[in-house]
């Protein structure tokens, strides 16, 4: 199933941090939707609902989430690289914390890798 997602809760909620990608790997985002930035304009409102977003740039998305951040509702940042993503969310143990990754494919295996790095 190419649909993944992953949900790590280390206490009790407080702070949900929502990471976002579009990638089945390192390489290229997965859907031509998002490859094309269809959606751009609509993903900043999208995330409304989260108190903090990190979004993943993935080197073949041809546009930039910038202006996404800069829109965002809430504080969101943006990262080409998928360990850095896990090592700020590790940041944040001890935090009452839920993590939701949303993505449309493997994400680089961030789903594993992100339950495993909370476990240690």
């Amino acid at each position: 199933d190419p649909c993944k997602s992953a949900t790590a809760t280390i206490s009790s909620t407080n702070v949900s941090l929502s990471v976002t990608a579009a990638s089945t790997d390192d390489s290229r985002p997965r859907s031509n939707t998002m490859r094309m930035g269809s959606h751009k304009e609509a993903l900043a409102a999208s995330t409304g609902a989260a108190d903090e977003v990190i979004w993943y740039q993935p080197p073949g998305l041809d546009w930039s989430l910038d202006p996404v951040v800069s829109e965002s509702p809430v504080p969101a940042s943006v990262s080409n690289d998928i360990d850095d993503i896990i090592a700020r969310v590790v940041a944040r143990k001890g935090e009452p914390l839920n993590v939701v990754v949303m993505s449309n494919g493997g994400f680089g295996g961030i789903h594993q890798k992100l339950l495993d790095a909370l476990k240690a």
